[in-house]
């Protein structure tokens, strides 16, 4: 900004009285200088497609309004869903512990055996989060649970993230289409 403002009382000043034309133009053009007009770069205004939703990073914890119980996911993801187990080892500093994954369709819940690491991808309203959020929700009731301008029609990605993870909330036109989830508190 001061750079164009020095740019401008530059022409001003070297014009000896003459009036400068301004002309706006898209961001990617170059400045260029001759003596009746400048050529200013003027950031486009581009609708946003990704959104990071602030102060929310406590809902990244604990987000789900179900349990992560194998045969609850299990039964809530319906006929054919199927859950996987991978045991570790201890190690020095921890016990041994277990992973368990449960899919159906195109969705996936994992989860550690202690607290404080899961994720999710979720295509289902089966698996809903807190607050009532849920893949098929519109668009204006999702932007009303976080309190976003709903005017924040172009955007098609929303995220909430902190240190230890994220959620992608993804929209197809108006609608909740899938919902991302990432949380491994500390090491």
């Amino acid at each position: 900004m001061k750079k164009i403002i020095s740019v401008c009382l530059l022409v001003l000043l070297g014009c000896g009285g003459r009036t400068a034309a301004v002309e706006n133009t898209t961001a990617d053009s170059t400045l260029s200088q001759t003596p009746d007009s400048v050529s200013i770069p003027v950031a486009t205004a581009v609708p946003s497609t990704s959104y990071e939703i602030p102060n929310e990073s406590n809902f990244i914890s604990e987000p789900y309004d179900f349990p992560l119980i194998e045969d609850s996911l299990k039964v809530r993801l319906g006929p054919g869903a199927a859950a996987e187990v991978k045991e570790f080892e201890g190690g020095a500093d921890f016990g041994a512990y277990f992973i368990t994954t449960v899919k159906g369709g195109e969705s996936n819940v994992s989860f550690y055996s202690f607290s404080g690491k899961h994720s999710a991808n979720i295509y289902t309203p089966q698996l809903p989060l807190k607050r009532g959020i849920v893949v098929g929700m519109q668009r204006a009731d999702f932007l009303k649970v976080f309190g976003i301008d709903e005017n924040a029609t172009a955007t098609t990605q929303f995220t909430i993230s902190d240190t230890y993870g994220s959620i992608l909330f993804t929209f197809s036109g108006e609608v909740l289409y899938n919902i991302d989830v990432f949380y491994e508190e500390g090491d």
